[in-house]
């Protein structure tokens, strides 16, 4: 992956860590849930059609062992993170409790549109199951965008006008559990990023990021600032508009821009990209899946034991040592855990082929 994009996947993830931090019963960082999920699933079309796309359109192309690389990439770590949640709730758990855990064991949860089944759980991880349906749905949505091009926009245009005729005329009570969760209505997002890397590869295919590294260093700076202010601009909307607008569309008009801005400049771009291209950062964005995974259960657990110690302290110093020791933990379990079950199961599941 370019380095700048896999900074941001680090800083995104950061900014969902800061939405589930509880201050005064509340997330801290509101808007940083659903930017930095908008941000991931963008992201993932992004790369899915980056390092896939002509392989799909292959005759020999194995649609098994595609799904099953990308299944070892999720489940392994969904799994140790369900029965981290298991082991500190064995105690207050009922037959009721384990019976709504089922979907999430299989990663089907976020296709039942009910609070207490698709939050089940490890929360974050009804993320998981929307992902295993986008992998399952790329194959085809790569033979999508590769067919008649009038077809394609007839098809993109009823698309559109059927996602914001059901934004808009949806019952809010319903807004999270479809607009938010739903892995039908949040493939808009996956094939919104890959819509975003056809662009970028236009881009590329047309010179435009080679004159555009051309630019001199403060004018690539300022296009960058730009970028992160419209950004910015989007985040403080949020508090103020419906969940039904910033569930996803927001994100939608902001996001891709983002990606294809720094993963055009790379290395040679302005400030924000040198800051972005840092070995330290890109390092951090490494383990960024695995600091998502743990990090709620984490926050919970790290909490309670603050509390039974009767640790009096502020609450933004106690943040800060609540992330250190989370992104500790994440680093862990990304070199001890993550990374060695996976080439294990490659090796068995794949490589015996």
């Amino acid at each position: 992956m370019i380095d700048s994009l896999q900074s941001l996947r680090f800083i995104f993830a950061i900014m969902i860590f800061l939405h589930h931090y509880p201050v005064n019963g509340e997330g801290f960082f509101y808007a940083g849930g659903s930017c930095g999920v908008a941000f991931f699933m963008i992201l993932s079309g992004f790369v899915m059609s980056a390092g896939y796309s002509e392989k799909v359109i292959q005759p020999n192309f194995q649609r098994k062992s595609y799904f099953l690389k990308r299944l070892i990439r999720l489940y392994p770590l969904h799994l140790l993170c369900l029965l981290g949640f298991i082991s500190i709730h064995v105690l207050h758990y009922g037959i009721l409790d384990y019976i709504k855990l089922l979907p999430n064991i299989f990663l089907i949860q976020s296709w039942i549109p009910v609070n207490s089944i698709y939050f089940s759980g490890n929360a974050v991880s009804w993320c998981l199951s929307d992902m295993l349906f986008f992998y399952a749905m790329f194959p085809i949505l790569i033979n999508f965008l590769h067919s008649d091009k009038k077809k394609l926009k007839y098809w993109l245009y009823i698309t559109i006008l059927f996602y914001l005729l059901f934004m808009i005329l949806i019952p809010k009570s319903y807004c999270h559990a479809l607009l938010y969760i739903s892995p039908v209505f949040r493939l808009v997002d996956f094939f919104i990023g890959m819509l975003t890397y056809k662009f970028y590869q236009k881009l590329v295919e047309t010179k435009f990021a080679e004159r555009i590294k051309t630019f001199p260093f403060i004018t690539k700076s300022i296009i960058e600032v730009v970028v992160i202010l419209v950004l910015i601009i989007a985040i403080m909307i949020v508090p103020h508009i419906e969940l039904r607008y910033y569930a996803a569309f927001l994100w939608w008009l902001v996001i891709p821009g983002l990606i294809v801005l720094f993963a055009l400049f790379g290395k040679s771009g302005g400030v924000l990209s040198q800051l972005l291209n840092m070995k330290y950062l890109v390092f951090l964005g490494g383990f960024s899946f695995s600091f998502y995974m743990i990090h709620q259960l984490a926050i919970i657990i790290l909490q309670a034991i603050f509390h039974k110690l009767n640790l009096e302290v502020m609450w933004q110093l106690e943040m800060l040592v609540v992330f250190i020791l989370v992104l500790f933990a994440s680093y862990l379990v990304y070199s001890y855990y993550e990374i060695p079950i996976t080439k294990y199961l490659k090796r068995k599941l794949l490589w015996a082929k």
